[in-house]
C-alpha cells in the first residue's frame, strides 16, 4: 500500500493528477496489495477492477487449505491462521471485513468457477452494503486473457468501467446502452451510499 500512495503523492506532487480521481487495477498476484489498498489507504480510489484475482481473504483461504503454499502465504499477511487469538488480526487486515470503507466502484471480472468463488466476497459484500459493483464471468477466457473478444471485453470493459467512474463519461455506441443504464443504477447507490 506505501507503494502505490507513494506513487500517488508523487504524481500529485507535480500536478499530473487529481487525487480523488483514481483507479485501480489487480490481475492474479497483485491482488492482495491491491485489494488491502482499496480497503486500508487513506485514499478514496474512484473505481476499481479486481482480475482473475484473489485477495488474501477467509473464504479463499478455506478454498485453499489443502494448498500448503498458500496458506503459508496467506497466513503471514493477515497475522496468523483466522482463528483464535491471531483472529482479530484478520478482521483487521483482511480486505473483506473492511468493504464498509471502500468507495470504489468494482469491477470484478473471473475467468473461472474457482475464481468467482475467490472475488465472492467483494461481489456479495458490495451488493450487500448497496455499493456499486459488477462482475463480468469469462469462463472460457483463460488466467491470461488473449483471444481477441475476451480482450475486448476485459480491457475495454476496464476501460468504459473507468471513463464512467472517474471521467463521468458514457461511450455512446449504441451497442452498449444496457451496460450503462446498469451502471447509471450503481451510480445511484453510490450517491445513496454517500450521503449516509
Amino acid at each position: 500500500m506505501a507503494e502505490f500512495e507513494g506513487i500517488i503523492d508523487y504524481l500529485n506532487g507535480i500536478g499530473l493528477i487529481d487525487p480523488n480521481r483514481i483507479g485501480i487495477v489487480a490481475f492474479s498476484a497483485t491482488g492482495p496489495g491491491v485489494g488491502y489498498a482499496i480497503t486500508h489507504s487513506k485514499y478514496r480510489f474512484g473505481a476499481a477492477v479486481l482480475a482473475d484475482t484473489d485477495d488474501a481473504g477467509y473464504l479463499t483461504y478455506l478454498s485453499y487449505f489443502s494448498d500448503n503454499g498458500v496458506i503459508q502465504r496467506f497466513e503471514p499477511i493477515n497475522g496468523g491462521a483466522p482463528f483464535g487469538a491471531s483472529l482479530a488480526s484478520w478482521l483487521r487486515e483482511a480486505p473483506e471485513f473492511s468493504l464498509n470503507k471502500v468507495n470504489a466502484a468494482m469491477l470484478l471480472e473471473p475467468t473461472s468457477s474457482s475464481s468467482v468463488l475467490m472475488l465472492w466476497e467483494w461481489f456479495v459484500g458490495f451488493r450487500r452494503l448497496g455499493k456499486p459493483v459488477e462482475m463480468v464471468f469469462m469462463p472460457d477466457a483463460g488466467h491470461v486473457v488473449v483471444r481477441p473478444q475476451d480482450r475486448i471485453v476485459s480491457q475495454g470493459g476496464a476501460v468504459d468501467w473507468f471513463d464512467f467512474w472517474l471521467k463521468g463519461e458514457d461511450d455512446p455506441d449504441p451497442t452498449k446502452k444496457d451496460q450503462y443504464a446498469r451502471w447509471h443504477s450503481l451510480r445511484k447507490l453510490q450517491y445513496e451510499d454517500e450521503g449516509k
